[in-house]
Formats: structure tokens, C-alpha cells, sequence
């Protein structure tokens, strides 16, 4: 049978030990708590497109960048560019393996080149008939002199009207969940 000294050292180490535990089991449960009242929220989600995210930054720098170059775009239109950007460069990524994050405009652009424009035609017939539906914007020239304005004018035209088309196709078949919203 142990003696009393003996026990009464055991249960000395038994308080000990649950206080030494209950005290770290406090002060872990305090500081999560102390460091969650006082942070504040630096940046959020606004917007989901597939696996990327758009921060609120991302955002908030972009608009700065639009408004330093002039552009009177609202918030609501920068973002719904940037979204076209990111469904863009996701579908070139699946054409262009090796695109790197640096040259994600010019990754765009050569998508653009090879898989929109590059499929564009217009006909000669269109050509002539543009010409003469619009003879007094080109003055006196003759059609041979503005043929080559004149297709270039078709093009871009065509090509916005596909690129309209082909964005919202693949906005479509896209995962996109925008949160706007103050969570204030």
C-alpha cells in the first residue's frame, strides 16, 4: 500500500498536468478568438470564373488602370471584360500549352488571330457592294484605292460580331459566380 506522501505527490502531478492542459486548451481557445475580433477583411472574392479567382484588388486595380488611360467604363463593364479575358485565355491555354501567365494579352490575341480571325472571309461581291452602297464616304477615290480600308473595315466588323458570338459561348459553358454584393 503506497503511502500518503506517495499519493499525495500523484495527485500533485495529476492536478498539475490538467491544469497545465486546461490552461493550454484556453489559451488556444483565446487567441483565435483575440486575433478574430480585432483582423478586418483585406481582399475578397468578387467574382469565380472556373478554377480563377477575381479579387476585389484585381478589380480595384484594373478600374485605376482603365480610368489612367481614359476609359469611362463602370465597374460592372471592366468586370464583365475581365471575365471575357479569363474564359479567352482559358480556351487558348487548351490550344497553346506553353502560354505563360506574363503574356496572357498576347496569348489572347494570337488565340484570336488563329482560331477567329483567321477564319474570316469576305467575299470580293461584298467588297464591291459595301463600295457602292457608300460611294460618298470615299469621295473621288475609285473602289481599288479603298478596297484594302474597306476590308479591313469588314473584318473588324466580322470579327467583333464572332468574337461577341464566341465569348458568349464560352461564358455559357463556363462556371461563373459573381459576388458583388457588400457583406456588410
Amino acid at each position: 500500500m503506497p503511502s500518503n506522501t506517495v499519493m499525495k505527490f500523484n495527485r500533485q502531478k495529476i492536478i498539475r498536468f490538467i491544469l497545465i492542459c486546461l490552461f493550454s486548451l484556453g489559451l488556444n481557445l483565446f487567441i483565435p478568438l483575440t486575433s478574430t475580433v480585432s483582423s478586418e477583411v483585406l481582399d475578397r472574392v468578387v467574382v469565380i470564373v472556373n478554377d480563377e479567382v477575381i479579387l476585389m484588388t484585381d478589380l480595384n486595380n484594373e478600374m485605376s488602370a482603365r480610368k489612367e488611360s481614359g476609359s469611362v467604363l463602370t465597374e460592372a463593364e471592366v468586370l464583365d471584360d475581365i471575365i471575357n479575358r479569363l474564359v479567352l485565355l482559358e480556351e487558348a491555354r487548351k490550344f497553346m500549352l506553353n502560354i505563360k501567365t506574363a503574356d496572357i494579352d498576347s496569348a489572347i490575341e494570337l488565340y484570336v488571330e488563329r482560331r477567329i480571325k483567321a477564319m474570316i472571309h469576305i467575299p470580293f461581291e461584298k467588297l464591291e457592294a459595301y463600295y457602292a452602297d457608300n460611294r460618298e464616304l470615299y469621295g473621288n477615290k475609285e473602289f481599288y484605292d479603298v478596297k484594302d480600308e474597306i476590308e479591313s473595315f469588314m473584318l473588324e466588323n466580322e470579327l467583333r460580331i464572332r468574337m461577341l458570338n464566341h465569348t458568349q459561348e464560352l461564358r455559357s459553358k463556363s462556371y461563373i459566380r459573381i459576388q458583388m454584393e457588400d457583406s456588410d
